[in-house]
């Protein structure tokens, strides 16, 4: 019997030193094939800084190494188009949120990014509105998703405009949703929303920029212009 459970303790040894063999291969060969793309120094750098910001994520208890490891590898990804970097990003992201849970939002605003430049729309859906269940009042999470909506996934005006007005609802200052509603009204032809939109906002802010919208708006439906 002891001398059954030593030979099965044996193999798994031999089991155990053939995985990390093959893992360590494994890892060799990535390294040397995400190397052949660096065709800069500048590449090379932020290599380097990918390569740091992982070695500094291992037993860390702060956020800042697990987004500088995912910003360094998007960066490889998008100037090199090579997918293995988008992969790198994703998992720092993806590990970041495994470590932190809903504790911060970057995590996910920051992978939604990642998911987008791989054409994963609803991935990058997700993870924006995972991102505003944790800061509902961050107005640019709300024009993002507004534009993966309207750019990206083709979604109906009524579906982008209950985004607007979700955000409205909930940010402290809604100009820049505002704005950015108005201009969408104006670009899907709704020109007398937008101009009313616009009328409002001048109304607070007294922006020049926003009177000559007014002025353009009022032309444009044939109303008698204002001074």
């Amino acid at each position: 019997m002891i001398k059954k459970i030593t030979i099965i303790l044996i193999i798994i040894g031999f089991l155990a030193i053939g995985v990390f063999a093959v893992l360590k291969w494994q890892k060799a060969r990535e390294e040397k094939l995400m190397l052949s793309f660096l065709a800069t120094e500048q590449l090379k750098d932020d290599y380097n800084s990918a390569i740091n910001a992982e070695e500094k994520m291992k037993n860390s208890e702060i956020l800042a190494p697990y987004i500088s490891a995912g910003f360094y590898w998007k960066i490889l990804a998008d100037n090199t188009g090579e997918k293995l970097f988008y992969k790198k990003a994703v998992n720092a992201y993806l590990d970041a949120i495994e470590k932190f849970g809903m504790g911060y939002y970057i995590p996910y605003a920051n992978l939604a990014g990642v998911y987008q430049s791989l054409g994963d729309f609803e991935k990058a859906e997700g993870m924006l509105k995972k991102a505003l269940l944790i800061v509902p009042g961050e107005s640019p999470l709300y024009i993002r998703l507004v534009e993966l909506y309207r750019y990206d996934m083709n979604k109906s005006p009524e579906e982008i405009l209950a985004v607007y007005d979700n955000g409205m609802g909930r940010v402290l200052s809604t100009l820049a949703l505002v704005v950015s509603k108005a201009n969408y009204l104006k670009d899907i032809g709704r020109k007398q929303e937008s101009l009313e939109l616009f009328e409002a906002t001048y109304e607070t802010t007294g922006n020049a920029l926003f009177k000559r919208e007014i002025k353009r708006l009022r032309q444009e439906l044939g109303m008698v212009d204002i001074n």
